[in-house]
């Protein structure tokens, strides 16, 4: 899904969280390994954030959109959705989290998209681990 939006430049209309200044962005997929991208602020080279697809890390991974936000990214139909999560990296990578609370959702056709931020009891948080951890199995 990441890949089909390699090279788009997209309206986030200043909704990055922290970031209200700057509207337009740059998705550049990561050659060495094409399940992240960097989204790269056009207004300023110095702003970039590493996103992926949140569902090719947890399956489960759901919300609805309020229509408000569908109404805001003319949205019409649910194929020309694609989410975002901004991905932060840790020393050990992984360590690394994602933002499930504060996706990014993208109308493909209207290349316009907006960070929205979920309910606070949608029971995601803004630093899932990126990887399931792995559970010991005893005696082991």
């Amino acid at each position: 899904m990441i890949t089909m939006l390699h090279d788009v430049t997209i309206q986030l209309q200043g909704s990055i969280l922290g970031f209200e200044g700057h509207n337009e962005y740059r998705i550049d997929v990561i050659e060495e390994n094409d399940q992240f991208a960097n989204l790269q602020s056009i207004e300023d080279p110095n702003i970039s954030f590493l996103v992926t697809s949140p569902f090719s890390f947890h399956e489960q991974y759901v919300f609805e959109l309020e229509e408000s936000i569908k109404s805001t990214l003319q949205v019409e139909s649910q194929e020309e959705v694609a989410v975002l999560a901004i991905v932060t990296i840790h020393e050990k990578f992984m360590e690394s989290t994602m933002n499930l609370l504060a996706p990014i959702v993208i109308n493909t056709k209207s290349l316009i998209g907006r960070q929205i931020v979920l309910p606070p009891d949608s029971g995601y948080k803004t630093s899932e681990p990126l990887f399931a951890p792995i559970s010991k199995e005893s005696g082991e």
